[in-house]
């Protein structure tokens, strides 16, 4: 919500939205491959009815796939 630009700021606004939809209108929701993180944060993937959430959000345009490494996407520049 922070972001670098407007542009960057609206999408994740958007993302939010999207999320907080997808999570709101399931009638089941699960957390995947729990696991931790290089600085020890709690990380899983979520699916809402079976779908997974970050897949839905990388097809609607409003994230990238993320390996944990440097983060590549610059949103301000499209």
């Amino acid at each position: 919500m922070h972001g670098k630009c407007e542009r960057e700021k609206i999408l994740a606004r958007q993302a939010q939205g999207v999320t907080e939809g997808l999570l709101n209108e399931a009638k089941q929701i699960e957390l995947v491959d729990l696991r931790r993180d290089k600085y020890f944060r709690v990380l899983a993937g979520i699916r809402t009815d079976g779908r997974d959430v970050a897949r839905q959000l990388i097809e609607a345009g409003l994230a990238v796939p993320y390996d944990g490494g440097t983060k590549t996407a610059n949103w301000c520049q499209h």
